[in-house]
């Protein structure tokens, strides 16, 4: 029996949408489902509802959004984030859920699971449904300043999610960069290029920005920074577009009628809408993590639950592992060299 544990101490919703979650997902997955957090507000909030696979462990402390991440982890042992970590550890047939502290989490990921052996650095990996299909795109934010080989290890690790996630035998991958040609970018970029090209991946080259929702690939590949800025411009246009759309005053939309706008708005959001997927893959560690967005509501949370089964089916941590190791001599620093 798989085992999924669920931070319901984490996010702006907490603990709320995350046991709601939890309820309305128990029965779309075969997992046990293990809420870690305060017994005491747990099961008030569940008030008497049971199920034989919803279980509870007790974390006496909470990591707020605001807390330091690195040191929140080891001041606070008790924490729901750390509890939950270390119940996963070892279980190869086990995932962690969290819609807490991103920086947090990362940090107890990789204070607790540890990564995987000649991963560099772990990265976040977002699902997006996309126009035409739906791909994955990181880093999402986890790492700045990556050094081409970072992003080489993000293609390979973005190709076995894609494969896993999209149930498709070769992903596309392309690298992000401010043009389509192989020796345009920073130099990261330009060398992960010469690299993917000689790899085994089915590696598709350079798009541009206009390309991200194209369906020109499976797997998008880029620095943190870059990706967690495309994240943040793609939801800042989302809600700009849905207030216009709803506006009752002005514009064509108006004027074509409410109905057809919300129509519209309807399809076209449901292209972008986070809670669709429910979670990102924090790719690259000894265990299956997912982080959640933080005002993750109820449908998002059932959703991520969805996912994390899902991502244990796909044993993606394995599969990582085993493919990451047959790169190790082209990834090798040299001597002198900072990876």
């Amino acid at each position: 029996m798989t085992k999924i544990a669920l931070d319901v101490m984490g996010g702006d919703n907490a603990p709320y949408a995350q046991i709601n979650g939890a309820v309305a997902a128990i029965d779309k997955v075969s997992s046990d489902i293990y809420l870690v957090g305060d017994e005491g507000r747990i099961r008030e909030i569940l008030n008497g509802f049971r199920h034989p696979r919803l279980k509870i462990i007790h974390a006496s402390q909470v990591i707020c959004m605001d807390d330091k991440a690195a040191s929140s982890c080891r001041k606070y042992p008790d924490s729901s984030l750390m509890v939950g970590m270390r119940f996963i550890k070892g279980k190869s047939g086990a995932a962690f859920i969290s819609a807490g502290n991103s920086g947090a989490v990362m940090a107890s990921a990789v204070m607790v699971l540890e990564r995987i052996p000649k991963i560099l650095r772990p990265a976040i990996a977002v699902i997006a449904k996309g126009v035409k299909k739906p791909f994955v795109l990181l880093d999402a934010g986890a790492n700045t300043n990556c050094s081409w080989r970072h992003l080489v290890q993000f293609a390979v690790m973005g190709s076995i999610i894609a494969g896993a996630v999209f149930r498709i035998k070769n992903p596309k991958v392309a690298l992000l960069s401010n043009g389509s040609e192989d020796v345009k970018g920073p130099e990261a970029v330009v060398k992960a290029n010469r690299v993917l090209r000689e790899s085994d991946l089915y590696f598709v080259g350079n798009i541009e920005g206009g390309d991200v929702l194209s369906g020109i690939c499976d797997c998008i590949v880029c620095d943190g920074f870059v990706g967690n800025a495309i994240l943040k411009f793609a939801e800042g246009f989302a809600g700009i577009v849905k207030k216009n759309l709803s506006s009752s005053s002005g514009g064509l939309f108006s004027k074509l009628g409410k109905k057809f706008a919300k129509g519209f708005a309807k399809k076209f959001f449901k292209k972008f809408d986070y809670s669709e997927y429910g979670a990102s893959i924090l790719a690259g560690l000894k265990g299956n993590v997912l982080i959640t967005h933080g005002i993750a509501d109820e449908k998002t949370i059932a959703n991520a639950i969805i996912a994390a089964e899902s991502e244990i089916e796909g044993k993606i941590n394995l599969r990582i592992a085993e493919k990451i190791s047959g790169y190790e001599s082209i990834l090798s620093p040299d001597k002198g060299e900072i990876a």
